[in-house]
């Protein structure tokens, strides 16, 4: 059987980002992507605008993320400051703090990584899950990032480092917890 091409998308009007297995395109609205660009040397696993619409965050399974103008050029690659045995771990969401100062990015090791835009730098790692982060989102003040993993947890950090509060999901199927 043949491999399947991933895909992630994104839109801010009147832009659209798509990325799959061979890079990133930007859409205007035609039929024909107006750029093309490939700013991994892996597979891209999540693309984000940020608020003002001026630059794309990609993320990707070689441990990176791409920030790029609308034009799609190069404007910063950040890198996590831990690396494991295998090299870096791959990168599978990223998302944009609501005024765009800070970037939470999610990984196959299990982390939260928060960069601050301002300072260009990792300023915090935050740890409790079980298994890779997939999803993350941002309280409105910037106090509180949640985020998800394949295991089903949700946590809800401080962006100080505490943990604010945990949901296991109960994956035992119905009936198996004695529910009838």
């Amino acid at each position: 059987l043949a491999k399947a091409p991933r895909a992630t998308l994104t839109h801010m009007p009147p832009l659209l980002a798509t990325a799959g297995d061979d890079g990133v395109a930007l859409w205007d609205g035609g039929a024909v992507a107006r750029r093309r660009f490939s700013p991994h040397a892996a597979q891209v696993s999540a693309l984000r605008w940020t608020a003002n619409d001026r630059v794309l965050a990609s993320s990707s399974h070689d441990g990176s993320v791409v920030l790029s103008e609308r034009d799609g050029s190069l404007f910063d690659t950040l890198r996590p400051q831990a690396r494991g045995p295998d090299g870096p771990a791959p990168v599978l969401s990223v998302t944009w703090s609501p005024a765009s100062r800070y970037l939470a990015s999610g990984s196959a090791d299990a982390l939260v990584r928060i960069f601050d835009l301002q300072k260009r730098e990792h300023a915090l790692t935050l740890r409790g899950h079980r298994a890779g982060v997939c999803a993350l989102s941002w309280s409105p003040s910037e106090v509180h990032v949640a985020s998800a993993s394949t295991a089903g947890d949700v946590i809800v950090h401080r962006v100080q480092g505490s943990v604010a509060a945990v949901c296991r999901a109960d994956t035992a199927p119905p009936g198996a917890r004695g529910d009838h």
